[in-house]
């Protein structure tokens, strides 16, 4: 009887060792506007579009394909162009630090809908936020930001991260059915949240050098 019960604890621990190395969990059963305010991301003014698993739509091709999402822009492109709107005076984006970045829609090339910053500036929590089609807005930062800068030159850029990580978040694409994810950046590490209905398969990975942590 004994003997069982240390091979099940052996057994157990085995496989919190081998999620622990995957760097891969599976969140099952969860409402997504409460796990983005679990993530210090969602906020209602902000209105983020989520990845969802939709057939024809967000999905996979019928032969599991990832379609690219050709459309997108990666953050440094995004970056460039709030350079951009800073120099003309549309935007006022001089002594920025960045604390927090989010990705909405990201392909597998790094390409995402949009991007979120959360920054400090002045002693003011802000938001910037960017499309395609509106450019950078900037709003207040309602509720505390994490305590570690994000110093973007010193970290792996998403595009990298994605392209080095592709086998195992193409696996991760095709096991939930879709072509895009949500992308996490903070306290130096990037989660790649993938969902699949009401489960968010997440990934870990180190900001510095894009390391599955």
């Amino acid at each position: 009887m004994v003997d069982k019960k240390i091979n099940s604890i052996l057994i157990i621990f085995i496989l919190l060792t081998i999620v622990g190395i995957c760097g891969c969990i599976t969140i099952k059963d969860v409402d997504y506007e409460q796990y983005l305010k679990d993530s210090s991301f969602y906020r209602p003014s902000l209105t983020p579009t989520p990845t969802a698993s939709i057939p024809g739509e967000q999905g996979t091709e019928p032969s599991g394909e990832i379609i690219p999402n050709e459309d997108g822009k990666t953050l440094d492109q995004a970056m460039e162009e709030l350079e951009i709107q800073n120099s003309e005076g549309l935007l006022e984006a001089e002594n920025m630090t960045i604390y927090q970045v989010m990705g909405t829609r990201v392909g597998i090339e790094g390409n995402a809908d949009s991007w979120i910053l959360g920054a400090r500036q002045e002693g003011e929590s802000i938001l910037y936020s960017y499309d395609y089609y509106s450019g950078w807005n900037k709003m207040s930062w309602p509720g505390p930001l994490t305590e570690e800068e994000v110093n973007l030159e010193t970290i792996i850029s998403p595009e990298d991260l994605y392209r080095k990580n592709s086998a195992i978040i193409s696996e991760k694409y095709r096991n939930s059915g879709v072509s895009y994810s949500d992308l996490f950046l903070k306290d130096g590490v990037y989660t790649v949240a993938i969902r699949d209905g009401s489960n968010i398969t997440e990934l870990k990975f180190k900001a510095d050098t894009g390391e599955l942590i």
